[in-house]
């Protein structure tokens, strides 16, 4: 006999003078089992909604963002705009501008940041388009 199999016969059978050790053995296992499978469908939970966020933010933002940092913003965009359309690989572009704001409520005062879109070119690089479910775009 291989000696793990002695030592897991030795402690999970006991003899008759010793019978209250098979019962705490027995929950012992059971508490174990109960607490790996409670265990593997929190984590098969958590994956599966985090594959929910992430396609949901993907959907919403651009594989690449190019932003200009200068004064010129329409000379830069028209530079960018040439190397964009003569690409072959590029699906689709759109322009955006975006600033901050302030929101003020009865009871709240939030700092917000706000992104004009282009109508048109928004929906081929963002989910928004199609995920609005209140007002238009």
């Amino acid at each position: 006999m291989p000696f793990e199999a002695y030592i897991a016969k030795r402690y999970l059978f006991s003899k008759k003078k010793a019978g209250f050790i098979t019962i705490i053995t027995s929950i012992s296992i059971l508490g174990v089992t109960v607490g790996v499978a409670a265990l593997i469908v929190v984590l098969s939970v958590f994956n599966g909604f985090g594959g929910l966020v992430t396609s949901l933010l993907i959907g919403f933002d651009p594989h690449l963002r190019i932003e200009s940092s200068g004064t010129s913003i329409e000379k830069a965009f028209s530079s960018v705009e040439s190397v964009l359309r003569g690409d072959q690989r590029v699906k689709g572009f759109s322009p955006f501008i975006s600033g901050r704001g302030m929101i003020i409520s009865q009871t709240a005062t939030k700092a917000i940041v706000i992104k004009g879109v282009d109508e048109d070119g928004i929906g081929n690089v963002s989910g928004v388009k199609d995920r609005m479910v209140l007002g238009k775009l």
